[in-house]
C-alpha cells in the first residue's frame, strides 16, 4: 500500500531559478502557488520506493512571464527532473549575425541550432 502526501503551497513566495521563454535564459522566477506530492511504497524485500513531485505555477521576475514547473526525484535513480511548460526552447530564434562569428565557431554555432530545431521536431511528433 502506498503512502502519499500532499502538502499546498509550502513554496509560494519563494524564488527559483528556471530558464525564461521570453526572456530566453535562467532567471529568477517567483513560485507563486505549488503542490507538492510525496510517496512512499513497499517493494518486498527491497525496501521501500519514495519519490517526490513538485507541482508550481511560477513567474520570471524579468519579464513577468508566467510558466508551470514540475519536478520529480525519486530513490531509485539520482536523476532530478525538471520540466517547464511551455518548453522555453520551442522556437528559439538564431541569432542574425551569425555569419560575424569566426568560421569555426560559426560551423559549432549553426550546427548547435540545427541539432536543436531537429530535436524539437522530433518532441512534436512523438
Amino acid at each position: 500500500m502506498a503512502d502519499i502526501e500532499i502538502t499546498k503551497n509550502s513554496k509560494a513566495d519563494k524564488k527559483v531559478d528556471v530558464t525564461c521563454r521570453e526572456c530566453k535564459r535562467s532567471t529568477k522566477h517567483l513560485i507563486l502557488s505549488d503542490v507538492c506530492l510525496k510517496g512512499r511504497g513497499y517493494m518486498g524485500p527491497y525496501g521501500d520506493f519514495m519519490w517526490h513531485d513538485e507541482h508550481q505555477i511560477v513567474q520570471c521576475q524579468g519579464c513577468e512571464t508566467i510558466s508551470f514547473r514540475k519536478t520529480h526525484n525519486n530513490s531509485e535513480n539520482l536523476t532530478h527532473f525538471v520540466d517547464i511548460y511551455p518548453n522555453p526552447e520551442d522556437g528559439r530564434d538564431a541569432i542574425d549575425d551569425s555569419h560575424l562569428l569566426p568560421s569555426n565557431l560559426q560551423l559549432i554555432y549553426n550546427e548547435t541550432i540545427k541539432s536543436l530545431e531537429f530535436r524539437v521536431s522530433e518532441e512534436k511528433n512523438h
